[in-house]
């Protein structure tokens, strides 16, 4: 895979400026300040985003700063990844030679997120490019500036240390450490060191044996009277154990006696009831003949032998609304009759007796006004006593005609509820008569006597009237009394006699004798009990709690013991393997670094040794190895390069991935640095190399060996510039773009 093409929009120095590269050596040639670097730092960028964001946006410039990066894969596929710096927006676009979309992803990838779009993401670019982590590609394919040491050894070590070694899924340090732990979480013991301080599980476990060992020793003086105390116990406890299985004997024995006692009276009952069956079986006639003039009654009730739960409770309802509706016609009749004798007011007597007296005084006074006034006014009195008895005639009136709306509609309500009950009648499907309910609601005391003495018959008839059934109640109760025969033998003690009833009461008094005696055995054990817990008391010392804690911790140690060996061995075992399987490996890629190294340093140097952390040692003589911090900072650069390099090759396995270096070699002398140029370009056989760079000794060589040169004297960097300025003949290198692989 190769890096074709790089896209900057105010992104650092560059407003909008794209970038082209080939396959092989590019060199990207400029002096200081003129964005070398920059665009070098915008492909993690893109990849992998920016924590200080900040840091690559232009000064007083407005707008987004994004950047973009096309790769082309060995498949001949095109990836385009856009991101948006501030935001994190990034767009994932994978094509194929003919321009069909293969993939296409856009999201929100954040440096340090843990979205699910992120991981997506980073599946995608491991797929794409082999693996997904910055650190990784900080410290094997980007050579920053000045500087071939790889950063935070100590951080990343141990991830290199899988990649390289095949063992990404198990982290056998962490499965060290783990057994090293449950080692001595066991015993403080230490086979591979100084001893813990402080005491385990282990150790625990003996020094309370030791204790228990004490504990017996100092207390062997009670044990002897413990001792005594406990055989006396055992005596006791064996006769206690006598006495009370004869107990329980007897109380079974009195229990069985009295159960054959129930049994005679159960077995004379059913003797009875058997008898009693014989003689009913002559009866089934005459009850058969009561029952049908009982039936016949039944029919002239006028009702069904079985009547709804709500008859009954119908038709007194209906009887207490008729005798409700009477006394309400009597009401309303008393009302009307006594309206009707108030009669009407009395207007003729009193139009007679008021013209007699005004024509009596008229005659008698002959005309005087004195005699006419006094008639008058005699007038007005009759007419106002008048007015008054009329007055009150209305008022009666109407009190007793609002009386009788009030009965009127009393019985309008009354009515209302017998047509409800008539027509609940009716649904259960009997007359609803005025007539037929009153027959019905004195009937019903009638039909209660009349089915239950039906059903008593007919209950006895269903015994009585086949010959089959009397027989089969015979049978039934002679199977009783063959199985109560059964029962009486059952649980009988061995050669056990029916105890007379006479002889109950002596048997009883045997029995109580035998309680009391059970019980003084039980007062006598408490008392040695409490006696033996005085003398365990007086020692402070339990025997038997002590052998079974001694049983019990004899056991764990046991225990302890065994997994503390193979929890040893198990660690010795894996470490052992891990130790050879990582010297290998570790051997194998020291092999690698030394042999380009010796190519860097004319063979000054041929063999390097790194520790765990990946520091490297140098052979500086037979037999002597020097820290890379004692060399010169030139030999310390050829070592770092040489590192980085096997590291690179070890990472990438099959792929073969761009590097980027940002005037790595400012360090190494004229002849390391040919040397130097030399392996790159057979590196650059395999890998395509972004070479950053002013020197002009570069460019001399970039001009000399045909390399692809870009040129940043005299570009702007407001517009797009063009793929480079290759000052060599240009060569089609198809064949290698397709050995190419994709960069992280």
């Amino acid at each position: 895979m190769i890096i074709s093409r790089i896209e900057l929009r105010h992104f650092g120095r560059f407003v909008d400026a794209a970038f082209d590269f080939t396959a092989g050596i590019n060199l990207v040639t400029g002096p200081n300040e003129t964005g070398k670097s920059t665009i070098m730092a915008a492909i993690p960028a893109v990849l992998y985003g920016l924590r200080d964001k900040e840091r690559y946006r232009p000064w007083g410039r407005e707008g987004g700063c994004s950047a973009t990066l096309v790769l082309q894969t060995a498949k001949g596929t095109i990836v385009r990844i856009e991101r948006e710096i501030i935001s994190d927006r990034v767009t994932l676009t994978e094509t194929d030679p003919q321009g069909a979309v293969l993939l296409s992803f856009e999201g929100k990838i954040a440096p340090l997120g843990r979205s699910s779009e992120r991981a997506l993401y980073l599946e995608h670019l491991e797929r794409i490019t082999g693996h997904a982590d910055e650190e990784i590609f900080r410290a094997s394919l980007f050579f920053a500036q000045g500087s071939l040491e790889i950063d935070a050894p100590g951080e990343i070590a141990s991830r290199i240390k899988t990649l390289l070694s095949g063992c990404a899924e198990v982290d056998y340090d962490q499965v060290l450490e783990s057994l090293h732990e449950d080692y001595f979480a066991i015993t403080r013991e230490n086979p591979w060191g100084k001893d813990k301080a402080k005491d385990r599980e282990l150790e625990e476990v003996r020094n309370r044996l030791k204790e228990l060992e004490s504990l017996w020793n100092s207390g062997r003086g009670h044990f002897a009277e413990e001792e005594r105390l406990q055989q006396k116990i055992v005596a006791v406890r064996e006769e206690l154990t006598g006495k009370r299985a004869q107990l329980a004997e007897g109380k079974r024995y009195l229990e069985w006696v009295r159960r054959q006692w129930q049994f005679e009276e159960k077995e004379v009952s059913l003797q009875k009831d058997y008898f009693r069956v014989q003689k009913v079986a002559g009866k089934v006639e005459d009850l058969q003949e009561e029952l049908l003039e009982l039936q016949k009654n039944l029919t002239y009730t006028g009702l069904p032998v079985e009547i709804p739960d709500a008859l009954p409770q119908l038709l007194t309802g209906a009887e207490v609304i008729r005798k409700d509706l009477i006394t309400l016609q009597e009401e309303m009749t008393r009302l009307r009759r006594e309206r009707s004798l108030l009669g009407e007011a009395p207007w003729l007597p009193a139009v007679i007796l008021s013209a007699l007296v005004l024509i009596g005084f008229v005659l008698f006074g002959k005309g005087s006004t004195s005699y006419l006034a006094l008639g008058g006014l005699i007038s007005v009195f009759i007419w106002g006593f008048f007015i008054f008895r009329l007055m009150r005639l209305n008022a009666t009136r109407a009190a007793l005609g609002g009386q009788l709306d009030q009965v009127t509609q009393r019985r309008s309500e009354v009515l209302a509820s017998l047509t409800e009950i008539e027509e609940a009648v009716r649904r259960l499907g009997f007359p609803a008569s005025a007539v037929e309910m009153v027959k019905m609601e004195k009937s019903l005391d009638r039909h209660r006597s009349l089915v239950l003495r039906i059903k008593e018959i007919e209950s006895a008839l269903q015994v009585l009237d086949h010959p089959e059934a009397i027989s089969g109640e015979e049978k039934t109760l002679s199977r009783k009394m063959a199985v109560l025969a059964e029962r009486k033998e059952m649980g009988r003690p061995p050669r056990a006699e029916i105890l007379r009833p006479e002889d109950l009461p002596e048997a009883e008094r045997k029995l109580s004798n035998l309680e009391t005696e059970v019980a003084a055995h039980e007062e006598i054990f408490l008392e040695l009990t409490r006696q033996q817990a005085e003398v365990r008391g007086a020692g402070g010392i339990d025997p038997c709690r002590i052998d079974e804690e001694r049983a019990v911790l004899c056991e764990r140690e046991i225990s302890l013991l065994r997994r503390k060996e193979s929890l040893a061995l198990a660690y010795e075992l894996l470490r052992g393997a891990v130790d050879d399987f990582r010297h290998t490996y570790i051997d194998r890629f020291s092999g690698e670094i030394g042999h380009s190294l010796a190519f860097i340093t004319r063979n000054r140097y041929q063999a390097v040794r790194l520790d765990e952390n990946f520091n490297p040692l140098v052979q500086v003589r037979d037999e002597l190895w020097q820290s890379v911090d004692r060399l010169s900072r030139g030999a310390q650069d050829a070592v770092f390069f040489a590192v980085r390099l096997a590291l690179t090759r070890h990472l990438t396995r099959s792929r073969h991935l761009p590097l980027l270096l940002d005037d790595p070699f400012v360090h190494l002398d004229k002849g390391r640095l040919s040397e130097m140029l030399k392996l790159l370009e057979r590196v650059s056989q395999e890998h395509q190399l972004l070479l950053f760079s002013h020197s002009e000794t570069l460019l001399h060589r970039a001009e000399k060996n045909g390399w692809s040169i870009l040129s940043l004297m005299e570009l702007p960097v407001n517009r797009s510039l063009a793929a480079s300025t290759n000052k060599t003949k240009e060569k089609e290198k198809s064949a290698d773009d397709t050995n190419q692989l994709s960069l992280l």
